[in-house]
């Protein structure tokens, strides 16, 4: 997570085994806010190493495990993180994703780191 330090606010999340709804709604989100989640330098790692989709960073199986971690995650259970520019948690959130609530919660975070 390195390089993005100091330059990129961070999403961590991880949906559960079989996603069934989530992983569609979270891609979903991601494109309907594509500028704006680039303008606030978002960059999002799903830590099962599955996505790969837009404003996603690629790591090694091993950097997925030193975060999953780091940022303790449990196998089976979707998680959510938003992780500050100073690489420390700012917003965790587990259980079914709700892209209303998770879009407010990176605007209001992503609006306050701006202001700084």
């Amino acid at each position: 997570m390195k390089p993005y330090l100091w330059t990129n606010v961070v999403v961590l999340y991880q949906l559960k085994a079989d996603p069934v709804k989530e992983e569609p709604a979270f891609q979903q989100t991601i494109d309907k806010n594509f500028q704006r989640f680039k303008q606030d330098k978002l960059v999002f790692i799903d830590l099962t190493g599955k996505n790969s989709g837009k404003l996603h960073a690629q790591l090694t199986p091993e950097a997925l495990e030193t975060l999953r971690k780091r940022f303790k995650t449990e196998p089976n259970k979707s998680t959510y993180v938003i992780v500050g520019m100073d690489g420390w948690e700012k917003f965790r959130q587990t259980g079914r994703f709700n892209p209303s609530q998770f879009i407010d919660i990176i605007m209001q975070y992503s609006s306050s780191n701006s202001e700084k």
